[in-house]
Formats: C-alpha cells, sequence, structure tokens
C-alpha cells in the first residue's frame, strides 16, 4: 500500500520535483520529520514561521507554532534557532480589514527581510516555514504575491520553503493543494488530515536530492506508513477520482481571495482588543457579528458554502 499510495499521490503534486515520499502517522510528527530533513540537507539551525502559525503540539512543531500560548505554556525553553514572521494578515500589522494584500505582502516581506539582516543571517537560515492558508491564526489566504516573494527569498539564500498543507490540503480549498493558486514550488510540503480519511497518516514529501542527505535509518518510526492507513489513502485518492470529489467542492468552494471583511464574522468571535482596565468590570458581551457581502446572503449561496 505504501508504493500504491506513492503512485495515487505523485501526479497530483503542486510541482514534478516533490518527488520523494516519507509517511508518518500524524501532522506534527510530519513537521517534526520536514524541520529535521531541513536541517541535516542546508547544514543550517534556524527556522523562520509565521506570526500566528499552527504546526503543531510536539516539541519542534510547538517552537514554530505562535497561534495560541497555551501549546508552549509551561514547557520554556522551547527548540531554539526560532524565529518568527508576519503574515500577511491586517490584524497582524494594525491595519485596517480593507488594507489591499499588496500592502499586506510589501510589510510582510520588508519584515522577512529586517529578520534576515537583523536576527538570524541567511547563512544560519535552514528554512521558511508556511501555512498558504493560515488556520488557527484566522483562516487567512496568503496572497500569491507573498508566496512568491518567499519563494524569491528561499531561492536568493539556499533555504528551504516548507509549505504546510496539513489543514488545507486535499481539496479543502478548491484545489489539491492551496499552494497551487500561486504557482509556487514548495521544497518540502506537509501533508494529513484528508490523507486518509480519518485513518492516522500524514506525509512529507521532497526532493530525492535532499532526503538522501539522511543517513539510513535516521528518520522513521514503529508505526510509520503503516499499511492500513497507506490503504486507506489510497481508497481516498480513488473516490476523489470516481467521485469527482474536487469538481464537487469546486462548484461549491467559496474563493478565499474575498476581501478581508469576509473572515470578520469568524475572526469577530477569536480577535477582540484587550478588556478596558480602566473598568471595574471588563466587558465580557458578545459583538455583534458583522453584515456578510450580499452574494453570500442569499439562500443559494448559503446552502453552497
Amino acid at each position: 500500500p505504501y508504493l500504491e499510495l506513492v503512485e495515487r499521490l505523485l501526479p497530483i503534486m503542486p510541482h514534478p520535483s516533490l518527488d520523494t515520499f516519507f509517511f508518518w502517522n500524524s501532522g506534527s510528527e510530519a513537521i517534526e520529520a520536514a524541520i529535521k530533513l531541513a536541517r541535516v540537507a542546508t547544514g543550517r539551525q534556524h527556522i523562520i514561521a509565521m506570526q500566528g502559525g499552527y504546526h503543531g503540539r510536539t516539541y519542534g512543531a510547538m517552537s514554530v507554532t505562535s497561534s495560541k500560548t497555551i501549546y508552549s505554556e509551561g514547557v520554556f525553553p522551547i527548540m531554539p534557532g526560532t524565529f518568527t514572521t508576519p503574515y500577511p494578515y491586517f490584524h497582524q500589522h494594525n491595519l485596517p480589514p480593507s488594507t489591499p494584500p499588496s500592502i499586506l505582502t510589501s510589510s510582510s516581506l520588508y519584515q522577512l527581510h529586517l529578520l534576515l539582516t537583523q536576527k538570524t543571517s541567511p547563512q544560519d537560515t535552514a528554512a521558511i516555514i508556511i501555512e498558504p492558508f493560515l488556520g488557527e491564526g484566522g483562516y487567512v489566504q496568503a496572497p500569491p504575491e507573498f508566496l512568491r516573494g518567499l519563494r524569491e527569498n528561499c531561492d536568493d539564500y539556499g533555504i528551504l520553503l516548507i509549505v504546510d498543507e496539513v489543514q488545507s490540503g486535499w481539496g479543502r480549498t478548491g484545489r489539491y493543494w492551496n499552494v497551487e493558486y500561486s504557482g509556487v514550488r514548495p521544497d518540502v510540503m506537509v501533508m494529513a488530515k484528508g490523507l486518509a480519511n480519518g485513518f492516522p497518516l500524514s506525509g512529507v514529501v521532497s526532493r530525492k536530492e535532499l532526503f538522501d542527505k539522511f543517513k539510513p535509518g535516521a528518520l522513521g518510526g514503529t508505526y510509520a506508513g503503516n499499511a492500513v492507513s497507506c490503504a486507506a489513502a489510497v481508497a481516498v485518492a480513488d473516490v476523489f477520482k470516481s467521485e469527482k470529489i474536487l469538481e464537487n467542492v469546486q462548484a461549491r468552494y467559496v474563493p478565499s481571495f474575498l476581501p478581508p471583511f469576509f473572515f470578520l464574522p469568524f475572526l469577530t468571535y477569536h480577535i477582540q482588543p484587550p478588556p478596558d482596565r480602566t473598568n471595574s468590570s471588563p466587558s465580557c458581551t458578545k459583538p455583534s457579528s458583522p453584515t456578510l457581502p450580499s452574494h453570500l446572503t442569499s439562500s443559494t449561496s448559503a446552502g453552497q458554502v
């Protein structure tokens, strides 16, 4: 089943250079493997992650996670050599929701430039890791131009680009992989969740030349790529084709490139300003829901969403 799964996955990779796979059990483990691969393949140690990103709760994955403090609370020091840079999301830049993606992209790439010149030298930086569709940090689509800017920086400095598709992969945003919208080539891509439809299975895919940097036995685990989970993933891949799952998703998918105010109904309940400490009792009232765009309020659109 392991080899059958590789055969199913190869044709749907976002870039033909992604030709070598390693299967593990959970998304967090796959992130650990991706970090390990980046450090071994480049001989560098530092990892840059996005502010607000979520990658898991094991030690290394937790160290590149900043969506909440609860995951690392009480267990510091976290893995050394990790740095964060802003995601192109208006909340992280203290800008209005109407801020154009071009401005958010420019500001975020400038902050990355400062990070690479002031805190972590490119010669010490192994990888940049990103969710192309930010999950816990706000459910925000990265503008294609931002992902292309990351790719350019990685190419210029020999840094690996790790794309975390654990939450956004397998058709959840209208294509097999969210990164396809930008046309950007990942050096390493991580997948899980929908891969085996609930069976414990995750995967890391990269170029053979990078995986070949590992010594035999350096990456593995008792249940890594177990046959039952791989067989389930093969069945999932086949059903995606036979039942036209991806076409069904595309017919109902609300594009992630909507104006930022589309996401406010979700964000209002998660991101609120700090309570007013001048009052004796902080406000705990539930904020009113913003009005959705008119094309999303009809019964037809609601049914499709």
